[in-house]
């Protein structure tokens, strides 16, 4: 029976297990890895107060003049002595008669770093299954941190069915054509942090299909196949029988219904329609999802943004459509074609609007706007 799109993210939420085995990499290295453990301040930082001006560093009174000796000249970042109570900035400093003369704002703290301030001792710097941004190196190599631990890359298999398929570097029969899907599928996987252990190109012959799946699984964390997912077609039938386990089969998205998702023995596999644009399309709408899930991610779904509708266009109710189209930030405008079986439309866009049950988006409309990004 068909199931929702939200009872599919649900069923990845249930069966999909994280990736657990992890590697060391040098800290350079790590920008947007998903940290496999938590990381905690072995020091505070900074050690000791610093001077946040250039300027002169004073022990307090209740005066508003101090002897111009009895402070001490700082640069910025400089260490200051356990009596200084502040530091008083040079372009406000005023001196005469050997008097500094105290600013009315300068208060105890006034311009200074305290101990610690920046990072505690034990703070969490990194928790696991954190994405290591990069501005997240500034703590970890603070703290003298040159490697870190580092979920693996999920290994994602691509296999690709169709007796018309060709795979590149091939020449183009009669009636063939390129397998252009997997090329786009793989590099999108890339881009999300995974890595590609196989994309293969096969025909429609079911005993080769499962004998392929098979082998593929030995090096994949995840299988994703495209095409063969027609009613009488061969991976379509395979689905129904042992050692399957169907999960979900067809889902209410468009232009991506027939997506499914098995496991073989314990290997996922992602099952994505043939026809271009519905073969992206479901990978964003499932692929993504899957993905995340296998990097721990909070939330399956990337983030979405609120935009204002420019164009009026349709879809089909009682379904999640993904519109192809393009943001400028504030306003969302659908490509001009956006059936299943488009080729390069994509090309064109920066994301899509993820509609949910209605059939009619019309200008002015707020959208959900989700960007094809490394989020």
């Amino acid at each position: 029976m068909i199931c929702s799109y939200l009872e599919a993210l649900n069923i990845m939420k249930t069966h999909i297990v994280g990736i657990t085995h992890s590697e060391s990499v040098p800290l350079f290295h790590a920008s947007n890895r998903i940290a496999s453990e938590p990381i905690y301040a072995s020091f505070e930082l900074p050690k000791t107060p610093l001077s946040l001006r250039d300027g002169y560093a004073v022990s307090l009174k209740n005066s508003s003049t101090i002897p111009l000796e009895a402070a001490y000249f700082v640069s910025t970042g400089d260490a200051l002595l356990d009596t200084t109570d502040a530091v008083i900035a040079l372009e406000e400093a005023i001196v005469h008669d050997d008097l500094l003369f105290i600013p009315e704002h300068i208060k105890k703290g006034s311009n200074i770093k305290h101990q610690g301030e920046d990072i505690a001792l034990d703070e969490c710097l990194i928790h696991p299954f954190e994405t290591l941004h990069p501005y997240k190196m500034t703590a970890l190599s603070a703290q003298g941190i040159s490697r870190i631990g580092v979920l693996k890359k999920p290994r994602i298999a691509i296999l690709s069915i169709g007796n018309a398929l060709t795979s590149l570097g091939k020449p183009l029969g009669e009636g063939a054509s390129y397998n252009s899907n997997a090329m786009s599928i793989g590099a999108r996987c890339i881009e999300l942090g995974a890595t590609i252990s196989a994309i293969e190109t096969l025909k429609e012959d079911g005993m080769a299909i499962f004998e392929r799946l098979n082998a593929l699984k030995q090096d994949a964390d995840v299988i994703i196949t495209t095409g063969g997912l027609s009613r009488g077609d061969v991976l379509a039938g395979l689905l129904h029988q042992k050692p399957f386990q169907t999960l979900f089969y067809e889902v209410a998205i468009t232009p991506a219904k027939p997506s499914s998702l098995s496991l073989l023995e314990r290997t996922p596999i992602l099952h994505l329609p043939g026809l271009p644009l519905g073969s992206i399309l479901g990978f964003e709408l499932l692929g993504v999802p899957l993905l995340r899930a296998l990097q721990h991610k909070v939330s399956l779904l990337p983030p979405s943004y609120t935009q204002t509708n420019g164009t009026f266009f349709s879809c089909r109710e009682k379904c999640t459509s993904a519109i192809p189209g393009f943001s400028d930030g504030e306003t969302f405008t659908c490509a001009e074609h956006y059936e299943a079986g488009r080729l390069n439309v994509l090309s064109h866009c920066n994301g899509y609007a993820r509609i949910e049950n209605i059939s009619k988006v019309h200008k002015g409309q707020s959208v959900a706007f989700v960007s094809f990004s490394k989020d």
